[in-house]
């Protein structure tokens, strides 16, 4: 009932609260191999040197009519980033020498979440499972983490960060067909990263958003540092929407400053992404402002040594962010239907910078190769080293544009052993070419 639900809660919020630097909070295994219920709100502050030892089964439930929502519970950065949201299930914050570790399962209950937003909005927006935020020398590992709300593990704003051997798993089952029901619309990123010098290693994510998602910092949004930079992601499997970078929308930049966000010096290597919807993903977000005077880059970026294997949607995307949420106006937005919709606007005051893919290899994938849009007022620089597209189906990826990308508004430099080509054209139409019919 409601009451054991908060009750549990507040039992591991006050365990929390009351840690001392060296202490640890443990979230028991049942002998029986029952679960911990609880309502979201756990929350911990302020904490030097604690542990929160998750080695049993905790599980979320209660729903939106006993989920707290407002600005309860969250550190003052969150407070404006997530007000008037469902809180988190756990949020962990203003914090330093803090690890979350176990071996145990945090499992989101997502699935009624997931169902009710798609059929007509929620009060607030759906409740994240762990948001960590302002938080250094942070270690998160040995968890699983299942069926969250929307994001699964949000980092931000947090500095000296290894995340290692933490599997994120959603498994939807869809209950209806339903045309309005997108898995993409359901933002159950992965990891969302920003802050500096984070390690990220040995780690499984299946999912229907970003499975990674590097965010970006700016002198109004962080604390900690004005860039999200110093980022390596290595040895992972993910299927998912992407390996990705943004949104990085542009904002404002602060006095005397050239961008307003960043995302700086992020690598990305040793990746399996074994039928994944995305692979390479990069992208920035509307809008420029009416004067023009929001900015922000997205620089020194490398993908290296990746695998993608028959991707259902592109297997490199580099550009603006696909996005249209159910019942919004699309706008500015770039259509998730594109090219088969051609609305897709760019952003010139998005600076895409030093960004290579080395030795990608893309197997049988569904599509055309890929989109590189970048803006002519800003075009992209992009660099391919051995990135190369097999076939096993001879009709296979070659919708919408056959075995080609669509690049447009980009310095692309790219060798020999890259096949295909990514060649760049100043033609501005986007023109869809039909799948060839082969008649025996």
């Amino acid at each position: 009932n409601t009451t054991t639900l908060v009750s549990n809660a507040l039992a591991v919020t006050r365990a929390l609260a009351a840690a001392k630097p060296g202490d640890t909070v443990l979230v028991p295994r049942d002998l029986e191999g029952a679960a911990l219920w609880s309502t979201g709100g756990i929350r911990g502050e302020g904490l030097r040197r604690v542990t929160l030892q998750v080695e049993g089964a905790l599980r979320a439930a209660g729903g939106w009519d006993a989920w707290p929502h407002g600005n309860k519970g969250l550190g003052s950065l969150s407070n404006k980033k997530h007000a008037g949201d469902f809180e988190p299930f756990i949020f962990l914050g203003d914090s330093s020498s803090l690890t979350l570790t176990g071996g145990g399962s945090i499992d989101g209950a997502g699935k009624v979440w997931w169902d009710r937003y798609i059929v007509r909005p929620l009060p607030a927006k759906r409740p994240k499972l762990i948001i960590i935020n302002n938080v250094t020398d942070l270690v998160v590992q040995h968890l699983a983490l299942t069926n969250s709300p929307s994001f699964h593990l949000d980092i931000s704003d947090s500095v000296r960060v290894e995340v290692h051997h933490v599997n994120v798993t959603v498994d939807r089952k869809m209950p209806v067909w339903d045309p309005k029901l997108n898995p993409a619309d359901l933002n159950t990123d992965g990891f969302d990263l920003s802050g500096r010098d984070i390690w990220v290693h040995h780690c499984s994510i299946i999912n229907d958003d970003d499975s990674i998602a590097v965010k970006p910092c700016g002198a109004r949004s962080c604390f900690n540092t004005k860039c999200t930079e110093n980022l390596l992601i290595e040895d992972m499997r993910l299927t998912g929407f992407g390996a990705s970078i943004g949104s990085v929308p542009p904002v404002p930049p602060p006095e005397g400053g050239k961008f307003g966000h960043c995302v700086r010096n992020v690598t990305f290597r040793r990746i399996d992404m074994p039928g994944t919807g995305k692979g390479v993903y990069i992208k920035s977000n509307p809008d420029c402002g009416p004067d023009n005077t929001k900015t922000a880059l997205i620089a020194d970026v490398l993908y290296e040594d990746i695998t993608i294997e028959k991707p259902s949607w592109w297997a490199v995307w580099i550009g603006p962010q696909q996005q249209h949420e159910p019942g919004s106006k699309l706008e500015e937005k770039c259509a998730l239907s594109y090219p088969i919709d051609s609305h897709c606007p760019t952003q010139g005051c998005v600076t895409f910078q030093n960004i290579t893919l080395r030795r990608i290899n893309v197997t049988d994938p569904l599509m055309s190769p890929g989109v590189l849009l970048g803006n002519a007022s800003n075009p992209m620089d992009v660099k391919f080293e051995a990135v190369v597209f097999k076939y096993s189906n001879p009709l296979g990826g070659r919708f919408p544009w056959g075995r080609k990308f669509r690049c447009r508004d980009a310095k692309v430099a790219y060798d020999s052993s890259t096949s295909p080509a990514p060649v760049c054209t100043d033609d501005a139409s986007d023109f869809v070419q039909m799948p060839e019919r082969m008649f025996v």
